[in-house]
């Protein structure tokens, strides 16, 4: 009997019993390896500690971002039904909004046709506008009442629809960056400030830290502040 080979966790290895008149005194090791290619390990091994990272320390803050946080630290209180309230950060270009609310009109009436055409939509849609208003998330611009000419901001909304969707049949976008006349948007003069909760992979590291989690959700959390 001779030796055979044998495949292990390490890979194939050779044992058994050989012929002694041939080993003529001699002792053999023999040392099968493979050659990888490590030219890329150094990437690899720094894209590791890049990932593993838990420190989600943001040194590229710049002098917008610290007006940004020094002005929501100055301006966020809490009402007396325990909801957060913060002021818009604006930018100093403010002043250069132009008016929003014939183009905002526009687009009202243009969805407002589109969904004539499907009397369940509308449905949908109208019953999100009086749940809207009922939360006082948003008022009726009056044209007979209210002062047309005071500098504000009227948001186009529009909606998507998916029909597929157990829980969410109708979501609604409300478009920020719709240009005003005078070519900014809202988005354009605000501050955008620092991204401030931590990064998915550390999220998702320190869900599995513990034996027990638990996942919710906030209803309506950008409506709420």
């Amino acid at each position: 009997m001779g030796p055979y080979l044998q495949r292990t966790m390490f890979g194939w290895i050779i044992v058994g019993p050989i012929n002694e008149l041939s080993l003529k005194n001699n002792s053999t090791a023999w040392l099968v390896m493979r050659e990888d290619n490590y030219s890329n390990l150094e990437k690899d091994i720094e894209q590791f500690w890049k990932i593993e990272e838990c420190s989600s320390a943001n040194t590229d803050e710049t002098s917008e971002d610290v007006m940004c946080r020094k002005h929501f630290l100055d301006n966020v209180s809490i009402d007396v039904t325990g909801k957060f309230v913060v002021k818009l950060p604006f930018r100093d270009n403010v002043d250069k909004l132009g008016e929003s609310y014939n183009i905002a009109l526009k687009k009202f009436l243009s969805l407002e046709r589109r969904l004539g055409k499907n009397p369940e939509r509308y449905s949908q849609y109208k019953s999100f506008m009086e749940e809207y208003e009922h939360l006082g998330h948003m008022e009726r611009v009056n044209e007979d009442n209210d002062d047309l000419s005071v500098k504000s901001y009227y948001m186009p909304h529009t909606c998507v629809f998916n029909d597929n969707s157990r829980s969410t049949k109708l979501r609604v976008v409300f478009d920020g960056s719709c240009k005003s006349e005078s070519g900014l948007s809202l988005n354009d003069v605000l501050l955008k400030g620092l991204i401030s909760q931590d990064e998915l992979t550390l999220i998702v590291a320190k869900f599995r830290v513990h034996k027990y989690a638990f996942s919710a959700d906030i209803k309506k959390i950008y409506r709420q502040i």
